[in-house]
């Protein structure tokens, strides 16, 4: 399962990405909300 974290807190960010990929999830990271969208419009 893919998930998507959308955090500028780069340390916050890192947190959550990791924690996601222990249980098993690949992420992409987004640090402001125009990357978020592209993400969710593109992936």
């Amino acid at each position: 399962m893919h998930i998507l974290v959308s955090e500028d807190d780069p340390i916050v960010a890192d947190i959550l990405g990791m924690t996601s990929e222990e249980a098993g999830y690949f992420r992409t990271t987004a640090n402001t909300i125009e990357t978020t969208l592209f993400e969710l419009k593109h992936n």
